[in-house]
C-alpha cells in the first residue's frame, strides 16, 4: 500500500512539474516574441525616417541645383513656379536688400501638392545682398493635413551669385 501511494506521489509531482516546465517555456517564449516585435517596430520607425531623410535630400539637393542653374532673381522665381506649380512665392526689398521666399508642400514622393495632401514642406529663405544671393533651403515634416510637425528633415544652407540683379518685380514692370 505505501508502494502505491508513492508511486500516485511521484506521478503527481511528475505531472506538476511537467506544467511548470511548460509555463516557463512559454513565458520565456512570450517574453522573446515581445522583444522581437519592439525590434521589429524600432527597425520600421528607422526605415521610414531614412525614406523621409532621402527624399528630403533629393528636395533640397535639387532646389539647390535649380539656383545653381540661374542668373537672375526673376529666373529663380519662374524655374521654381515649373517644378513647384503649388507654392508660394515672396519677395520683398528693404534698406537695398532684396528678401525671398517660396514655401511648397510635398508628399511621400517629394512631389509638389496641395497642404492636405502634404507629408513634407519645402522652404527656401533667401537674400540678395549686392549681387550674392545668400539663404537656405529646409524641408520640414507635416502632420500628413498640412500642418507642421516643427521636425526639421533636412537643412542645405548655400549662396548663390546673380549676375542679373533685377528683381521678379522689377522685370514685370510693377513697384516691389
Amino acid at each position: 500500500m505505501a508502494r502505491k501511494n508513492r508511486t500516485a506521489r511521484n506521478r503527481i509531482s511528475s505531472s506538476n512539474l511537467f506544467l511548470m516546465e511548460l509555463i516557463v517555456a512559454l513565458l520565456i517564449f512570450s517574453v522573446s516574441s515581445a522583444a522581437c516585435v519592439s525590434i521589429f517596430m524600432k527597425a520600421h520607425q528607422m526605415s521610414e525616417r531614412a525614406s523621409a531623410l532621402g527624399v528630403a535630400t533629393d528636395q533640397v539637393s535639387g532646389a539647390a541645383e535649380l539656383i545653381r542653374g540661374c542668373g537672375s532673381i526673376g529666373e529663380i522665381e519662374e524655374t521654381f513656379r515649373e517644378e513647384y506649380p503649388e507654392m508660394t512665392w515672396g519677395e520683398s526689398s528693404a534698406e537695398g536688400t532684396t528678401y525671398i521666399s517660396l514655401l511648397s508642400f510635398l508628399d511621400k514622393g517629394g512631389i509638389s501638392c496641395k497642404e492636405e495632401d502634404a507629408k513634407t514642406l519645402l522652404s527656401l529663405e533667401g537674400a540678395l545682398e549686392g549681387s550674392m544671393l545668400k539663404g537656405s533651403l529646409v524641408v520640414r515634416k507635416t502632420d500628413g493635413k498640412g500642418n507642421l510637425t516643427g521636425e526639421v528633415i533636412c537643412e542645405l544652407p548655400f549662396s548663390h551669385y546673380i549676375a542679373d540683379i533685377h528683381t521678379a518685380s522689377d522685370v514685370s514692370g510693377t513697384e516691389g
